[in-house]
């Protein structure tokens, strides 16, 4: 605690009503890209295609061995007034957040 934390917490850290956004997202960039990176997703699945689409992303995920470090799942209604809406009919929005490396074969 006397070494990490005064380290880990020499930044204001931002309050939002939100707990899990209240860190610096600083925090969450890698040292170095050099070997891996961070990947931020998102896919629009209708709300009738929900229970397809989980175990086939599951399965994708298990025989790719990816790094996922997170899968929020939000829901969105229909957006039928935006010229480019990302959800014209009422939708699951899952993002995923994944480790990946930087090589050639892994891209």
């Amino acid at each position: 605690q006397s070494i990490l934390d005064p380290w880990r917490f020499r930044h204001p850290e931002v309050a939002w009503r939100n707990y899990v956004a209240s860190s610096d997202a600083a925090e969450l960039e890698p040292s170095s890209r050099a070997a891996s990176t961070y990947v931020l997703e998102e896919y629009f699945i209708p709300v009738d295609r929900f229970d397809d689409f989980v175990p086939a992303m599951r399965s994708i995920f298990r025989r790719s061995h990816a790094n996922i470090l997170n899968v929020s799942i939000r829901h969105a209604r229909p957006d039928t007034v935006s010229l480019l809406s990302w959800a014209p009919q009422e939708v699951f929005a899952f993002v995923v957040y994944y480790k990946q490396r930087t090589d050639s074969r892994s891209q």
